[in-house]
C-alpha cells in the first residue's frame, strides 16, 4: 500500500511540475482581422482561453501573450484575439464567476505586432484558420 501511495504522490508531483508547452506565433504569417469601419466597439464571446499570464520581455521582437479564441457577436466571425503584454484581468480567467459583457474598443487595438509571440495555444488548434487581432478585452459589467 505504501508503494502505491508513493507512486501516486510521485506521479502527481511529476505532472504538477511538468514544463508548460509554449507555442511561438509569427504574426506576419497570419491574416489580420479587419476592424469594421462603422464600429467603435465590438462585442465578443470567448470560446476558448489560452492564458499564459507572464511578464513581457519588452524587447519588441519576442513577447508573451494571452490568447483568446473568440466569436464576434452579431457577425459570428471567429477571431484569435492576442493580448500581447497586457495584464490578465480576473474576468478573463476561467474561474471567474461574475457577470460578463466583453467588448473590444477600437482605441485598445495595437497595430504593431512583435516578430514572435509566445503563447500556450494548443498545438492542435489550426491558427491559420483565424484572423488575428492584438487588443485588450474589457468587461462592461465589471
Amino acid at each position: 500500500m505504501k508503494k502505491i501511495l508513493s507512486f501516486v504522490i510521485c506521479l502527481l508531483l511529476g505532472l504538477a511540475c511538468s514544463p508548460e508547452k509554449y507555442r511561438t506565433v509569427k504574426p506576419e504569417t497570419l491574416k489580420k482581422y479587419s476592424w469594421p469601419n462603422d464600429k467603435r466597439q465590438i462585442e465578443i464571446t470567448i470560446i476558448r482561453s489560452f492564458i499564459l499570464d507572464k511578464d513581457c520581455n519588452n524587447n519588441g521582437n519576442r513577447e508573451f501573450a494571452d490568447a483568446f479564441l473568440t466569436k464576434v457577436n452579431g457577425t459570428n466571425d471567429t477571431i484569435l484575439l492576442l493580448s500581447v503584454c497586457k495584464k490578465t484581468f480576473d474576468f478573463l480567467k476561467p474561474k471567474y464567476k461574475g457577470s460578463l459583457w466583453l467588448v473590444v474598443d477600437s482605441s485598445k487595438i495595437e497595430l504593431k505586432y512583435p516578430k514572435e509571440i509566445v503563447t500556450n495555444i494548443d498545438e492542435l488548434l489550426d491558427i491559420n484558420r483565424y484572423k488575428i487581432l492584438n487588443a485588450e478585452i474589457n468587461n462592461l459589467k465589471d
